[in-house]
């Protein structure tokens, strides 16, 4: 298995919001080839290793990344499904099909929210998880939107430690899920999130 997270160059202009004449933007949420891939942490959870890459910068990162897409039977990731996985693929990565799993997805399925608007499934974020599981929760540089402007004024370090925060988030995470134990962030009950093998089959031998 493999658990990862992405981090974009191009900042996104959010409603109401002005835009910083120091900084670059990309033309929106769905501007995923715009938008490109400053970092990818990926955890493989057989070498027990966090990885820290730089794919669009770096050829040899590059295939080290697709090289992990291919030779791992689950790629899990926080609401990959909604984005990360969009990305990638408009960088020219191939996701093999049926090896995606999403936390977010099946959180949001396990509390009865599949069908419901987007409004109705406020407080079910990383951090939101983290804290109602105790986990290891955000680090204080800013979120996923600023990202980008740690990337454009070369605050690489930051930014680095923030993408592989996110991703020993989603390893706490997954580990609470295989232990069927996670505690939802509205009600404090167990939800019963189905686990990579439930979704996508059986987990090979040695695996973890």
């Amino acid at each position: 298995m493999i658990i990862f997270d992405c981090e974009i160059k191009k900042m996104i202009l959010g409603r109401n919001e002005v835009a910083d004449p120091t900084l670059q933007y990309c033309a929106g949420w769905s501007d995923y080839k715009g938008m490109g891939i400053s970092v990818v942490c990926v955890y493989d959870t057989f070498l027990g290793m966090m990885h820290t890459l730089t794919p669009q910068d770096d050829d040899h990162h590059a295939d080290l990344l697709q090289g992990m897409l291919n030779q791992h039977e689950y790629i899990v990731g926080f609401n990959n499904h909604g984005f990360d996985n969009a990305l990638l693929e408009a960088a020219g990565f191939t996701i093999p099909k049926g090896r995606s799993y999403d936390i977010y997805a099946q959180v949001i399925a396990a509390a009865g929210l599949s069908d419901a608007p987007f409004y109705e499934r406020k407080g079910f974020r990383l951090d939101d998880l983290a804290r109602s599981n105790k986990l290891t929760r955000k680090n204080d540089d800013g979120g996923g939107a600023l990202a980008p402007a740690l990337y454009q004024r070369g605050e690489i370090e930051r930014l680095h430690t923030y993408c592989g925060n996110d991703v020993q988030m989603t390893v706490e995470l997954v580990n609470v899920i295989l232990e069927r134990n996670v505690i939802c962030p509205r009600t404090f009950n167990v939800l019963p999130v189905k686990t990579p093998a439930d979704v996508l089959g059986t987990v090979q031998v040695g695996l973890f």
